[in-house]
């Protein structure tokens, strides 16, 4: 069964950092992020674009929901 692991704030430094770790452990990965660029970018480099993406600012309440 592969583990899946939703990253905040993904195309962030620390994010990014975490992104690249987890998919080398063969995490699944959900990406967030305020950017649609910057996250397919990062899903298309890091993971040959098999991580999924969610565009939304997650410090308004409009992005939580």
């Amino acid at each position: 069964m592969t583990r899946t692991a939703l990253i905040t704030g993904a195309t962030g430094g620390i994010g990014r950092s975490f992104t690249h770790a987890l998919h080398e452990r063969g995490y699944g990965l959900i990406l967030t992020g305020r950017s649609t660029e910057k996250l397919t970018e990062l899903s298309q480099t890091v993971t040959g674009g098999t991580a999924q993406i969610v565009v939304a600012d997650l410090g308004t309440t409009e992005g939580i929901d």
